[in-house]
């Protein structure tokens, strides 16, 4: 991931949680126009009622390098900037579950009803975690 933008249409609620892991800061986003944010802070939707929704939401992948110069070529006629990546965004930097352990630690911080809802929401994280992190320090060793 990489610069994202999102726009919301229909429904209550659902604004963004975005937590910055450079400025070790979290945010509440209204969707209800354009947004931009970086996609590779952690990021979740606030609960939502009221209907149908939909989300509009554009992004930029790490892997953009490898598309094919015909892709590329196709992406410049229908009108998309294609740049080449020189590097990471910052936020890559840091490793993913580092940055997610923080989220969710800002997150019960900045709002606890939003931590209930995600903890309920993923009553198996924290095992999930565990096996998560199990099989990557087997993998270093």
């Amino acid at each position: 991931m990489g610069p994202s933008a999102i726009l919301v249409i229909g429904g209550k609620g659902g604004d963004l949680f975005v937590y910055d892991a450079i400025k070790k800061r979290a945010s509440k986003l209204s969707t209800r126009r354009l947004r931009i944010f970086d996609g590779n802070h952690p990021h979740m939707t606030y609960p939502y009622t009221g209907g149908t929704r939909y989300s509009i939401v554009f992004f930029d992948h790490v892997n953009r390098n490898v598309t094919t110069p015909s892709v590329k070529a196709q992406l410049k006629r229908l009108g998309f900037n294609v740049k080449k990546q020189n590097s990471p965004t910052p936020s890559r930097r840091i490793p993913q579950m580092k940055r997610l352990n923080e989220a969710v630690a800002a997150m019960r911080k900045f709002d606890p009803v939003l931590y209930k809802t995600y903890m309920k929401r993923n009553r198996n994280l924290p095992r999930i975690l565990k096996q998560i992190r199990a099989k990557l320090y087997k993998g270093l060793r």
